[in-house]
């Protein structure tokens, strides 16, 4: 069996350029895609990961739910003759919502330890500078583990990080940037060890000024040192060794 995104199924179907569209048409352009594409095997995910996908899924839902209810408290504090009742309800339900987050870390743990080999990669990419426990698994569980990846151009494209360009003569000539046709989630949880590897990390400081002298902007610039997080999470995971300063400094 195959699983695929919509829109590639869609973008098959306009290239055959049928003018109705009904199930039957819809089954038989499925059918003609199986045929003529070589099309990868789905895998289901494994217990643990899939364990650990869920969880982490459900840290990220709740940590958002967490900064609508911080923004509306914000607004009642500074609101004219804001409700003391209606003060202590939301900040009650910010309560609950930080217990219920911090419930789900003791939960991916005791996820992790029971696979020894698993443990000791999340140990290996948690000694990268600014990447956590909460990143590395994050990252583990929305790429199956990289159980699917062979190249890290493959994984940079899965996140949305590869460099897609638009020229078409001298008239059209857009700027590079990022597909971002690709996991959002992966890219949302590199987004703050990113600004910490920065402060804390001379390499991918070089890399952020690289960037930032070369666009004057500082978004482009988190987003390649994203990247190159991204792609040393990959090789640390592979490799199954810690994070080694020295290698990726004499390759800078």
């Amino acid at each position: 069996m195959t699983v695929l995104l919509p829109n590639k199924t869609a973008a098959f179907a306009k290239s055959l350029n049928h003018k109705s569209k009904t199930d039957a048409i819809d089954a038989k352009m499925l059918a003609q895609m199986s045929l003529e594409r070589d099309l990868p095997l789905w895998n289901p995910l494994g217990d643990t990961m899939l364990l650990i996908k869920h969880l982490c899924r459900e840290r990220a839902e709740i940590v958002d739910t967490q900064t609508v209810f911080k923004n509306r408290l914000h607004a009642k504090n500074h609101a004219y003759r804001p409700l003391k009742d209606s003060l202590q309800r939301a900040k009650k339900a910010q309560g609950l919502l930080k217990k219920q987050t911090q419930d789900i870390e003791p939960a991916l743990r005791h996820a992790i330890k029971q696979d020894d080999s698993l443990r000791q990669r999340v140990e290996n990419i948690c000694s990268i500078p600014g990447v956590g426990f909460i990143t590395a698994v994050c990252i583990l569980a929305e790429t199956n583990a990289f159980a699917i990846f062979n190249s890290k151009a493959q994984l940079v494209s899965y996140a949305g990080y590869d460099v897609v360009q638009n020229q078409s003569g001298t008239s059209i000539k857009s700027p590079t940037q990022i597909s971002k046709k690709g996991n959002h989630r992966i890219r949302k949880a590199l987004h703050f060890p990113a600004v910490t590897a920065v402060r804390s990390n001379p390499d991918m400081k070089r890399i952020f000024d690289r960037v930032f002298d070369k666009t004057k902007i500082k978004m482009k610039a988190y987003v390649a040192v994203q990247r190159k997080i991204l792609v040393l999470i990959f090789a640390t995971f592979k490799s199954n060794k810690p994070y080694d300063p020295q290698h990726i400094s004499v390759k800078l």
